[in-house]
């Protein structure tokens, strides 16, 4: 008999069960890594989220101060375009040594301030992204109604 017949597989057992762990493996895998992603970009938002607040409250404390220097040197580029004497009545007005600075909500795209007298102010702080650091400075602020 030039030609035999090829082996049998005595045990297909152990293939499907290869089979199935080497699938299953892979899944598992698969999931572990969206669940690192998802859980790394929540960390992100958060930290983000956190210093965008810090920058809010750290504003509010210079203006609460009456340091009109460190509340002028927080402002975004443009905004210091102006000199700090253009800004000083308006933040005078907003009684900051009692304002409480909102957590940002889901929703929110600005950090909402209320003022001693029920009032709420809105201070807009975008994110700075330079290829080294991520920062956060005060570009403008307006009334927020109800």
């Amino acid at each position: 008999m030039p030609f035999a017949a090829p082996p049998t597989e005595r045990n297909g057992g152990r293939f499907a069960l290869k089979l199935v762990l080497g699938i299953g493996g892979g899944t598992a895998l698969v999931t572990a890594v969206a669940i690192a992603l998802f859980m790394a970009f929540a960390t992100f938002t958060n930290s983000v989220t956190d210093q965008i607040e810090a920058t809010a409250g750290d504003f509010v404390a210079e203006l609460a101060d009456e340091d009109w220097d460190g509340a002028y040197a927080m402002l975004c580029a443009e905004m210091r375009d102006r000199p700090a004497e253009d800004y000083i009545a308006e933040w005078e007005s907003w009684d900051a040594a009692t304002a409480e600075v909102q957590p940002l909500g889901y929703n929110d795209l600005d950090v909402r301030v209320r003022l001693a007298d029920g009032s709420q102010i809105a201070l807009v702080v975008p994110v700075e992204q330079t290829a080294q650091t991520i920062g956060t400075s005060v570009c403008g602020w307006y009334d927020v109604e109800g």
